[in-house]
C-alpha cells in the first residue's frame, strides 16, 4: 500500500511540475501589445502582477496568443524579462530601465501562418514570486504585416502596458522613445509563462 501511495503522490508531482501559468483570457485587438505587426518596428514592456503569477521557479517558455494570419515581416524579436516594484506606468517615459532585465531571446522565427499561440524557448529566467514581473519585447524587422495581424490583450484597472511603435524609427531598448499617442493603457498581453506552478 505504502509502495502505491509513493508512486501515485511521485507521478502526481511530476504533472504538476509541468504545469503552465496563463495570464490574461480577453480577446481584445489593436493594442500593440506584445508587438505592433502593422508597422515597421515597436517595442513594448508589460507588467504581470506577483498576484496573478503566485508561482516560484524558473519560466522556461513564453507564449503570446496571436489573431491574425501572418508575422512574415514583424518575426525578428528580442524579448526581456525582470522583477520589478512598478506595478503600473504612470507616463509615456516611464519605461522600465532594460539594464535591469535579462535578455532571454533573440532572433528571427518561422512565420506561423495562422492565428494561435506562439511560443518562445527562452533561456530559463528564476522568477522569485516576491516581486511583479516585467516582459519586454522588442522588434526589428523593418517590414510590416496586415492590420488585422495583432495579439489578444487583456483590460485590466492599472496602466499596465506601454508602448512605441514607427515605420521608420527603431527604438532603442537602452533609450526608448516617449511612447505613443494612447499610452500608457490599462492592457496586457495575454501570456503563458511556461516551467513553472501555481500552488
Amino acid at each position: 500500500m505504502k509502495k502505491i501511495l509513493f508512486t501515485l503522490l511521485f507521478i502526481s508531482t511530476l504533472f504538476i511540475g509541468y504545469t503552465d501559468v496563463t495570464i490574461g483570457n480577453g480577446t481584445e485587438t489593436g493594442e500593440r501589445l506584445p508587438i505592433e505587426p502593422y508597422y515597421g518596428y515597436s517595442y513594448s514592456q508589460v507588467i504581470y502582477l506577483q498576484s496573478e503569477i503566485a508561482a516560484a521557479g524558473d519560466i522556461t517558455e513564453l507564449s503570446w496568443h496571436f489573431a491574425g494570419s501572418s508575422l512574415s515581416n514583424s518575426n525578428d524579436w528580442t524579448i526581456y524579462i525582470g522583477h520589478t516594484t512598478k506595478s503600473e506606468f504612470s507616463s509615456t517615459s516611464d519605461w522600465i530601465d532594460v539594464s535591469t532585465l535579462t535578455q532571454v531571446w533573440s532572433g528571427t522565427f518561422t512565420d506561423p501562418g495562422t492565428s494561435g499561440w506562439i511560443t518562445f524557448d527562452i533561456t530559463d529566467f528564476t522568477y522569485n514570486n516576491t516581486d511583479n514581473l516585467v516582459i519586454a519585447v522588442d522588434e526589428n524587422a523593418s517590414g510590416y504585416d496586415g492590420s488585422s495581424d495583432d495579439f489578444y490583450c487583456t483590460a485590466v484597472s492599472e496602466n499596465r502596458g506601454i508602448e512605441y511603435h514607427n515605420d521608420y524609427t527603431n527604438p532603442d531598448p537602452a533609450s526608448p522613445p516617449t511612447a505613443s499617442y494612447g499610452n500608457p493603457k490599462a492592457y496586457i498581453a495575454n501570456v503563458i509563462l511556461g516551467g513553472i506552478t501555481q500552488a
